[in-house]
């Protein structure tokens, strides 16, 4: 294991979470793994897992069994664990996901799996339409467990639990963070385990540069336009800028198209094939620096190319806040966590801040790339006399451009944020 490590995924010493869980899955302990955002808790499970399966069964029966919040999330660990076997493992592994074929996933279900990663809504769908038996499974992984809840997959994953051998099985439980509800739940399903926490889950990752930048709420699309011109123009890398809702995503989409700025878009309730296209533009094509997304992305997704976050809207807990920024800096570079924020938002900000344990600050005089361009947005306030052309032009084409609700900058409830508690079709398991 370890040479294919160091072999395929260039990875020469572990990281602190990987030291401290790996010799107790590998002792075959039920172990609850909690650490950070960007920490390595994916190549905890993977490395173990296939380590501990080693080669192809040629006994029917899927042993390992890896269950996911989100189809992107599948495809994501299904690649690094496919990286991690070359040349070295022989297992056969598959997925299954919403918005595929049925037919085709049954024809997967007959290719004698050693490894199954899917989402937990269609593997539920599946055990309850066919004859398909998890009585084999010797090892569960279950990432990002909180947000399974969050996404009220109860029922579902008792109809999982129902088809496993409780008796043999060893289960691995990772997430960034641990609500009550999310241990309650699941050490009721864990034989004994052991639970491995990291660091808090309140921490920012030191090389990201933290600033809140105030503004009134008619100006936050002329000044993101700025702040986009500002990062394009620094070449300062790949950014992720998160909205509330779809429709910000593509109202603002709208807005770059006119200006002639490549970027992608990834957002709940669309096309699997065009999700995957768009993260993949987004990743390989250096000419799109930015990408806008809803909180789909914020979790799980490792795009280890994005060097800065900027939130048009703030989430709705501080620690989706934690979760977001965390997307940036997963390498040594360091880059910058803008939030904007109005008069609406203030008091919540003081809250993210209390919770992360730093003081609120705006942008200030300090030595940074950015300085002559932030001094220049702060001292002027972004008035409509403080605003450059292109600005202005976007505060003109706004009403030509799309047609959106005046209330859309308000936070964001259920039933518009589907992103935040998705139904069915949004995560594509039905």
């Amino acid at each position: 294991m370890c040479r294919s490590i160091a072999s395929n995924l260039k990875y020469n010493k572990p990281t602190d979470i990987q030291k401290l869980c790996i010799t107790k899955i590998l002792h075959r302990r039920d172990v609850i793994c909690i650490s950070k955002t960007g920490s390595g808790k994916s190549l905890v499970y993977l490395c173990t897992l296939i380590d501990i399966l080693k080669e192809h069964n040629k006994y029917y029966g899927i042993r390992g069994l890896i269950i996911l919040p989100t189809k992107e999330l599948v495809i994501q660990i299904y690649k690094l664990c496919k990286k991690i076997c070359k040349n070295y493992f022989h297992l056969n592994i598959n997925i299954i996901i919403g918005g595929v074929s049925i037919i085709k996933q049954f024809d997967i279900l007959n290719q004698n799996l050693d490894i199954l990663l899917c989402t937990p809504g269609r593997l539920s769908f599946l055990l309850q339409e066919t004859k398909l038996s998890l009585e084999k499974v010797e090892i569960l992984i279950i990432d990002e467990a909180d947000r399974l809840l969050e996404l009220n997959y109860y029922n579902d994953m008792n109809v999982i639990y129902k088809s496993l051998n409780n008796t043999s099985k060893q289960t691995i439980l990772v997430s960034a963070t641990l609500p009550t509800n999310v241990e309650n739940y699941f050490k009721l399903k864990l034989n004994n385990p052991d639970v491995l926490f990291l660091t808090s889950d309140n921490t920012i990752n030191e090389k990201v540069h933290l600033h809140f930048l105030f503004c009134r709420s008619y100006e936050k699309y002329a000044l993101l336009l700025r702040l986009i011109l500002i990062f394009k123009k620094k070449k300062l890398g790949k950014t992720m800028i998160f909205f509330c809702t779809k429709y910000h995503i593509l109202f603002f989409s709208n807005i770059l198209k006119h200006f002639k700025i490549h970027h992608s878009i990834l957002y709940g309730n669309s096309d699997t094939s065009f999700r995957f296209e768009q993260i993949n533009n987004f990743t390989k094509n250096e000419h799109i620096q930015f990408l806008l997304v809803t909180d789909v992305a914020s979790r799980g997704i490792n795009i280890t190319s994005v060097q800065n976050v900027i939130n048009y809207n703030l989430p709705f807990s501080p620690k989706l806040f934690i979760h977001r920024i965390g997307r940036a800096c997963r390498t040594d570079i360091s880059g910058y966590g803008i939030s904007l924020l109005t008069y609406q938002d203030i008091l919540y900000a003081y809250e993210i801040c209390f919770f992360i344990g730093k003081k609120l600050k705006f942008f200030k005089k300090e030595k940074s790339v950015l300085d002559n361009d932030m001094e220049d947005i702060s001292s002027k306030g972004f008035t409509s006399k403080g605003m450059d052309i292109e600005a202005n032009t976007v505060v003109n084409e706004m009403s030509n451009v799309t047609n959106m609700n005046n209330d859309n900058d308000n936070k964001c409830g259920d039933n518009e944020c589907g992103d935040n508690k998705c139904g069915d079709n949004e995560c594509g398991d039905k």
